[in-house]
């Protein structure tokens, strides 16, 4: 996931950092890193990089989460990796 040419970072607040690439989540996803302070959902860790934070279903579809999976409430921005060891299990609050 990249940003736009004209958009700044919400992890550095600069013009001039990370990629530039659309994504259909990219204002949901942005909102979801300033809410969470700039750092990961599940680990807690500030985000350095824009490319490594990725949404994350809080409830995933194999979990009943499918009738509001995309849905503002659902997501949460994580790091990759964080995400990726996380799987399609719900997380613990």
């Amino acid at each position: 996931m990249k940003l736009r040419r004209n958009e700044p970072c919400p992890v550095h607040r600069s013009l001039f950092c990370c990629g530039r690439e659309q994504m259909r989540t990219r204002k949901l996803l942005n909102r979801k890193i300033v809410e969470q302070g700039r750092k990961c959902a599940i680990c807690h860790e500030d985000f350095t990089y824009y490319n490594d934070i990725v949404p994350d279903h809080r409830d995933p579809k194999g979990m009943g989460g499918a009738w509001r999976d995309d849905h503002q409430d659902n997501i949460q921005a994580t790091h990759w990796c964080c995400n990726e060891e996380k799987g399609s299990s719900r997380m613990d609050d």
